[in-house]
């Protein structure tokens, strides 16, 4: 995996990395000691910077808590292949986020993502789904930040339209420089 530093870790003995995994700089894996709670980040996952993962949480009961002494719990969290994370997230115990699905930047998961779904906000919540192919969207076009956006991917109208574009563009050759 490419990890960049720096790059925080507690145990370091319960954390699986895949090796086409990235995790960008300054990403915090708060992994617990017990071997059924591990981190486990698939093939073809990123981490934008900033992000935290836990798997231990802490009693919010006042007359429970002892300080950093207090109960505490453990879950896993499982990242599946080719998700993506935005930057400055934070995935709570017990997360599971499914296959090619997306947590746009800033958000807090405190429940599953189902695969090819993107997830935002505090608390994160599913606002769209995303292509599982082109044969299932072939237009995929929706709205972002108030602009239409298409997705362009082989074989749909975006591409075609792309590749039109492109085509049709005046073939000046490129001056050198003086």
């Amino acid at each position: 995996p490419l990890v960049n530093s720096p790059f925080y870790i507690d145990y370091g003995i319960n954390v699986h990395v895949a090796p086409s995994a990235f995790v960008h700089r300054n990403v915090y894996f708060g992994d617990s000691p017990h071997p059924d709670c591990p981190i486990v980040v698939n093939e073809g996952v990123f981490i934008g910077p900033n992000c935290q993962i836990l798997t231990i949480a802490h009693d919010m009961d006042w007359r429970h808590r002892h300080g950093p002494f207090g109960p505490c719990w453990t879950a896993p969290v499982v990242i599946g292949e080719d998700c993506h994370v935005g930057a400055g997230c934070t995935i709570m115990p017990g997360v599971t986020i499914g296959y090619c699905a997306v947590v746009e930047a800033g958000s807090i998961v405190t429940n599953d993502i189902p695969l090819y779904h993107v997830a935002e906000g505090n608390l994160a919540r599913m606002v769209k789904k995303v292509a599982a192919d082109t044969a299932t969207a072939p237009d995929l076009l929706y709205k972002r930040r108030g602009m239409e956006v298409m997705v362009v991917q082989p074989g749909n109208r975006a591409a075609e339209m792309s590749a039109a574009l492109i085509n049709s563009a005046p073939q000046e050759p490129i001056p050198s420089p003086p």
